[in-house]
């Protein structure tokens, strides 16, 4: 068995909304976009089959959303009110891949299709 250890740099995008009247529902979040990053492991069984192997990654995504909303409840600024809302989440992804290499030459493009299981946010 062959194990290949690295490091993973990822580019995340997420977006945030919410349903109802609350004023949490007003606010346009809109999209976050983080860097994040972790592990990737790879298991390659070459005496089976050395175009396939298993991937699997540890992956920390931090995500960031924050809006602010105004409402009024009359006439005049005493009743202007401000909602300022943060939410600062992340979560550990953890992709579980089988993946096929193209097996010759000095560029090896692959493929990679399985599940990624997702962590509530830390």
């Amino acid at each position: 068995m062959k194990v290949t250890v690295g490091p993973v740099l990822i580019y995340s995008q997420a977006r945030l909304k919410f349903n109802g009247d609350r004023e949490v529902a007003k606010a346009g979040f809109g999209h976050s976009s983080n860097i994040g990053g972790g592990v990737s492991i790879n298991f390659t069984l070459p005496v089976i089959n050395e175009k396939l192997s298993f991937q699997t990654d540890v992956l920390y995504v931090p995500v960031t959303f924050s809006s602010t909303y105004s409402t009024t409840n009359g006439i005049g600024l005493n009743n202007l009110r401000h909602h300022d809302f943060l939410f600062d989440l992340a979560y550990l992804k953890l992709p579980l891949q089988l993946r096929y290499t193209y097996p010759k030459g000095s560029v090896r493009p692959f493929v990679n299709a399985g599940y990624v299981l997702v962590s509530a946010p830390l």
